[in-house]
């Protein structure tokens, strides 16, 4: 990308968790979430926690597949909150108080 004959390089703040678990924190937003534990994860997103301009990415890095749930409304297009596997992206974006929008190859 150009941007007045410069190029811009944005910067990816990447957050590696290694553990089964996670709960979304206000410090998670805009970051690259980087998943790598080979067991099962979960993935909190509670209401109350994040502002109304949230959004990161998740990734599944190593072969654990990340269970996105918690107590916030979590929405998907055909209503699946699982990554689908090793290497998938998925994108997470608040688009109402407490109503967070996911994009990205998930399964039931």
């Amino acid at each position: 990308m150009k941007f007045n004959g410069l190029v811009f390089e944005p910067t990816i703040v990447d957050n590696v968790i290694a553990g089964t678990s996670h709960t979304m924190l206000q410090s998670d937003k805009g970051k690259r979430l980087r998943f790598t534990n080979a067991g099962a994860i979960a993935l909190d997103l509670d209401t109350g926690d994040l502002s109304d301009d949230f959004f990161c990415t998740i990734l599944q890095e190593g072969a654990g597949q990340i269970t996105i749930g918690g107590t916030a409304t979590i929405e998907h297009a055909d209503d699946f909150f699982v990554t689908e596997k090793e290497d998938v992206v998925v994108g997470i974006e608040c688009t109402a108080t407490d109503v967070f929008l996911l994009s990205g190859r998930l399964v039931p």
